[in-house]
This record gives C-alpha cells, structure tokens and sequence, in this order.
C-alpha cells in the first residue's frame, strides 16, 4: 500500500499519525467514537482497520467514506490506487482487547409499579410515554447512588441487556443523560427484540431508523412498532449488521429537523447503501423530532421519504437534504 500517500491524507483531515509495530500500522484517534485516544489500528499492507475503543471495523474504503466524505465510487477508487502501491510491510499480529464487560441495573434500580412510581411516572407520560408501555419495556427509577432521580430504561438486544439509558428528570441537571460503565451501545438497537420474530416472513419489514429512546417509544405510541432505535446520531457497524438480519424491504432514517440531524442521516444513508440495504431519508419539519412532531408531520416525512440511489453516490443525497 502506498503507506505515505495515506498518511498524507489522514493529516489534511487533522488526524496525528503515528507508527506502530515497527511501521506495519498506522494508529490514529477514531472518528467514530469521538475519542481523543488513538485506539483506530490501521494495517499498512492491507487497509483494513478496527478501533479498540467502539469496536468498529473495516476496509479502507469504509474508512475514506467517513474521514474523506467520498461518495461510495469516489471511496473505492481512491482505495484501489492506494493498494496499488508496493506492499512493503508485513500484516502485524494484534491482540484484540477483552470482550466488554457484562452490564446490569443499577442495584438502586426499582421497576415502575414500587416506590417513588408518581415521580417516574409523570415524568414518562410529560415524554409522551404511557405507563403500561413503559412497564412493557421494564423502565424503571432510582432513587438513591450513581442514578438518582433518573429513570432507567433498559436496552436488550438479542437477549441480553447490552445498556441503559439513565435520563434525569430533574429540569436543571447539567448531566441529563448517563449511560453504565462497559456500556455495549455500539452492539445495541433499542426494541430490536421486538421485531424479532420467527413467524415474520423474510423481506417483509419496514424499519424506522431514530436516534433515542425516546423518539423510538413516542413512534410506537403513535402506532409505528417498526421502530428502532441506535442510541446515538450514527449507526455503528455492528448495528447495521443487525439491520441486516431482518432482511428489511426498506429502512426509513427519521431523524431531528435541524442541519445536525439531516447531516447524520445523510451519512448514514450513504453506510447503510453500502451494505446493499434499501434505504430512504424521511424529513420532519425544522426544529421538530420524532418524539415532539404530531402523527400528522408523521405521517407526511414517512410518505414523502426520498430513497438514496448508491449510484449516483453523495449527491442524490445531498438532493433529499436540499430540497
């Protein structure tokens, strides 16, 4: 691979670069887990790359289309002309990390239905979320350590509780949300269980892509249960392999009415097409999100959603976020 070519590129797109394993990797802070560590391991003779951190990995071009902007074919072709440099170094051998540690509730954690339930218990439904929805899902409170006065709204995928989501319900908490420590988000889609389902025919299912959990329960209220939620702005790998798995005949990226959420959706539209998954990009009106817009601005972004073509790569993208 033409080793300094790449470098160059990482370092007009302000990442320091270092070598390790004596040349054989290049290592660089991720940008997709926003940290300042350099934990992204990229391997100089074949590209592939895997952060230490989040987990994510991938081919060179997954990495282009992140840091570069590269629309799918542009990302290719600069791969190719990177890997057409002599291969001058030897795949190092790198020891993966422990797997993540296992996550539990709080043991403060009390389910909706104890003590302190009128406190829990307003806030949700002040969040559009009913009770017997809430109790469905096992929220519960805590009242006492780390999680006081946050509701816990726990996040199982494939059978296992991956994370939570500790919301506070105190109005001037400058810490409104908390996660737990050796939280497997990244691994995570808040009600994918639900939509696991043996006797659901194979590329039958609709998928709603939004951020929180919150968006996620507000969309089920209103009557859409194909509704998923990342738990974050971005789509991680392992998240959309999950999405694969249900074989979905389209996914819909409903995300916040602002420049933010528009831009997020764009970038995950292009990773999701990637993968060969039928994607479409739904807008709610400015200044709105799928837990505060009405049934009706709804209805409309779902019915108007624009579908993103890989083939004419970015820019049809940047036609739904315009128009």
């Amino acid at each position: 691979m033409n080793t300094q070519k790449l470098i160059n590129i990482l370092a007009s797109k302000g990442f320091a670069v270092r070598e390790a394993e004596g040349g054989s990797e290049l290592v660089i802070a991720c940008p997709l887990c926003f940290s300042e560590s350099q934990k992204l391991y990229i391997n100089a003779a074949t590209g592939q790359w895997i952060c230490f951190q989040c987990e994510e990995k991938g081919h060179l071009h997954n990495l282009l289309i992140r840091i570069c902007e590269k629309t799918v074919n542009e990302a290719f072709e600069l791969e190719r002309e990177l890997l057409g440099g002599t291969k001058l170094r030897k795949r190092p051998l790198v020891p993966r990390p422990a797997p993540p540690s296992e996550v539990q509730l709080p043991k403060e954690f009390i389910p909706l239905g104890g003590p302190g339930i009128d406190i829990a218990k307003e806030y949700m439904e002040s969040r559009g979320v009913s009770l017997a929805l809430a109790q469905e899902m096992g929220v519960g409170h805590c009242l006492t350590g780390l999680y006081a006065w946050r509701v816990i709204i726990p996040v199982v995928t494939q059978g296992a509780l991956r994370t939570f989501v500790a919301r506070s319900w105190i109005q001037d908490e400058k810490k409104k949300v908390l996660t737990p420590k050796g939280s497997q988000a990244e691994r995570a889609l808040f009600g994918y269980d639900e939509l696991v389902d043996p006797r659901r025919e194979e590329g039958t299912a609709l998928i709603i892509l939004v951020e929180g959990v919150f968006d996620a329960m507000a969309m089920w209220q209103h009557g859409y249960r194909e509704t998923i939620a990342t738990l974050g702005a971005h789509i991680t790998e392992l998240q959309r392999a999950l999405l694969k798995r249900l074989t979905p005949v389209c996914v819909y990226l409903l995300r916040d009415g602002d420049a933010a959420g528009r831009e997020g959706a764009i970038k995950d539209a292009r990773e999701l097409a990637c993968d060969l998954l039928p994607v479409s990009i739904a807008l709610l009106p400015d200044g709105t999100d799928p837990a505060s817009a009405s049934r009706e601005d709804i209805r409309m972004a779902l019915q108007e959603a624009r579908p993103v073509d890989t083939e004419y790569g970015v820019e049809t993208m940047r036609e739904v976020h315009h128009r």
